[in-house]
């Protein structure tokens, strides 16, 4: 067990990248969750396998909602080629062989003719016992092969209605009904038990390319209002607009938010902007918005004194803005997928 988390076979039943993702070490990541708050998230099974509390292996930990947002979009992007489409129809039709109507057709002709040799077995008795000097041994013999003939057929019949039972059924599954979306270029829910089909059937595999970027412990909280809100991102303030900000910015501080030092405030604003919509690391900021420790002082400061919601309000009635933006919390990935018809799959994935 890890620290801080759990590992169970049933686990793995709402994870549905375990075992689809390629540890370094050489096993495959399983599911787990953290006890103290619930948190979803993979780690490789080769650190099983230490002793004394050492693991042979240093693979990081993966959140499961991130990386499988991640997949989740690479496969959006795989189904938007439509190679990739019609050779899903192609093993769509192999996955179920046989036609349904054929096979409705097949077992009406079945019934049809049980009913005629039922018939016949039935009147063939009374209509031998009426022909002159017939043998009573052939009449018998007659009689038996009418009975053999009805049997052949009800057995025939029976079978052809169990087929016609399981492709009924499998085109009735949630299976089928997520192959079809696929062919169709569509995904269904992104519900777990949806992409884990989705990823069974295009045999999806995982191998993390280099190590996570991991951000600080203290979780931004403009971010956090962003997404909670659903408040949108606006578009970089240019200098024709900024008057309007210095209005809101009047009602709210001193004068001495407006003073323009060797990076101005409105190049700090557009800095924190840049930082909300394209989802890097504080550290990472472009150096044209200046040191980023004042980007984000600053932009902390007008949070914490309610301006950041007014400001954002005010900026976003121009119309241009965007969703925030949350890096998912996952190394580089690699990410293949084969088509798997239930029966084969083909010699080359297609890479996504």
């Amino acid at each position: 067990m890890h620290a801080g988390g759990r590992s169970t076979r049933a686990a793995a039943v709402g994870y549905p990248l375990t075992g689809r993702i390629a540890g370094t070490c050489g096993h495959r990541y399983v599911g787990s969750i953290k006890k103290d708050n619930g948190t979803r998230y993979y780690r490789c099974g080769g650190a099983n396998n230490g002793k004394g509390g050492q693991t042979n292996c240093s693979d990081p930990l993966l959140t499961a909602d991130d990386i499988e947002a991640v997949v989740w979009k690479r496969i959006e992007s795989l189904l938007c080629d439509p190679r990739v489409r019609a050779a899903l129809m192609q093993a769509e039709s192999h996955r179920y062989p046989g036609d349904i109507e054929k096979q409705r057709e097949r077992v009406s002709r079945f019934e049809a003719s049980l009913k005629q040799k039922e018939e016949a077995l039935a009147g063939a008795g009374a209509a031998l016992i009426g022909v002159p000097g017939l043998d009573p041994a052939l009449r018998d013999a007659a009689v038996r092969q009418f009975a053999e003939d009805a049997r052949s057929t009800e057995a025939l019949l029976q079978r052809a209605r169990e087929v016609l039972a399981d492709q009924e059924e499998a085109e009735a599954s949630d299976e089928s009904t997520v192959f079809r979306s696929l062919t169709a270029g569509s995904l269904p829910s992104t519900d777990i038990a949806a992409m884990a089909m989705v990823t069974a059937l295009l045999d999806i595999t995982v191998s993390p390319l280099g190590r996570v970027r991991k951000r600080s412990g203290v979780k931004c909280k403009v971010t956090a209002w962003h997404d909670r809100t659903g408040v949108k991102v606006p578009a970089e303030v240019s200098e024709s607009d900024w008057p309007a900000v210095e209005d809101v910015l009047s009602a709210y501080f001193a004068r001495s938010q407006f003073v323009r030092g060797a990076v101005d405030v409105r190049t700090q604003l557009n800095g924190a902007l840049h930082r909300l919509r394209t989802g890097c690391l504080w550290d990472q900021l472009p150096e044209r918005y200046g040191p980023w420790q004042a980007v984000k002082e600053r932009q902390n400061n007008w949070f914490k004194k309610g301006f950041w919601p007014v400001l954002i309000e005010t900026l976003n009635r121009r119309g241009a803005a965007t969703p925030v933006r949350r890096e998912p919390h996952v190394p580089p990935l690699k990410i293949t997928a084969s088509i798997v018809d239930g029966r084969s799959k083909p010699d080359t994935p297609s890479t996504l």
